[in-house]
């Protein structure tokens, strides 16, 4: 029996350092994505480019205005950690 070897990549990516979020349309057949800053997101129409589905009221305009909150808060808070978010690629055999 061969001997597996699993290589994961992991991206470490700090608070401070998230500006951005896409959202990206689920319908059938709808590719469509928005991006904005996070400063911007409570005052943005967010209408699909393609389809015009309204993902704020999908999602629940409190939802993404309490996201946006935790983020601010997490961010300018003196606070005796620092938060990242750890993204892995999915495993490879080499």
């Amino acid at each position: 029996m061969a001997n597996r070897c699993i290589m994961k990549q992991v991206l470490e990516i700090p608070l401070a350092e998230l500006a951005t979020v896409r959202l990206s349309c689920k319908q059938e057949g709808c590719n469509g994505t928005i991006q904005a800053s996070l400063t911007s997101l409570e005052e943005k129409s967010l209408l699909c480019p393609v389809c015009k589905t309204e993902f704020r009221r999908v999602l629940g305009s409190e939802g993404l205005n309490q996201l946006v909150a935790g983020f601010r808060n997490l961010q300018h808070a003196n606070v005796p950690f620092k938060l990242d978010f750890i993204v892995t690629n999915s495993e490879k055999e080499v």
